[in-house]
């Protein structure tokens, strides 16, 4: 009579030899799988950190670059407030040079925003700006010493 087809024949007589290489073998391979899981789960972990890092280190970047801009903000409201409020008394020179110092800082701002993803809104903005600047600009030369946002 054939015998079926057995994958781990079992030997007639189990011995106590037979049953400690069989704990031996299933002990090992479980450290084994634990190890390799352990070295799994120490690389994501790490991956984890430094995506994490990077995400800090763009939103440390954004904050700072936002700061900027409000400042720039500040400065043209500045401008634009001398030439709504005072125009008899706007020193010309005074509010070239502060077009001067916001046209380069934002310069400076969105050269810092190159890096980010948002790159293309940055120089967009600063494209923007910058027309905005140079319609007071022009507005001031106009003006001469009264400039004034009747000029504009």
């Amino acid at each position: 009579m054939d015998q079926p087809f057995v994958a781990f024949p079992i030997p007639a007589q189990m011995t106590e030899r037979t049953v400690l290489r069989a704990l031996i073998a299933g002990f090992s391979l479980v450290v084994i799988l634990l190890g390799l899981a352990g070295f799994v789960a120490v690389r994501g972990s790490r991956k984890i950190e430094d995506d994490t890092a990077k995400v800090v280190d763009e939103q440390r970047l954004m904050e700072k670059l936002l700061n900027d801009v409000h400042a720039e903000q500040n400065t043209l409201a500045a401008v634009m407030h001398q030439l709504s409020h005072a125009p008899d008394s706007t020193n010309r020179d005074e509010l070239l040079q502060n077009l001067a110092n916001a046209d380069r800082e934002l310069e400076r701002i969105a050269q810092s925003a190159s890096t980010t993803p948002e790159a293309k809104q940055w120089h967009e903005l600063e494209g923007m700006v910058r027309d905005f600047s140079d319609s007071v600009r022009e507005a001031i030369n106009e003006g001469g010493e009264n400039a004034s946002l009747t000029n504009l």
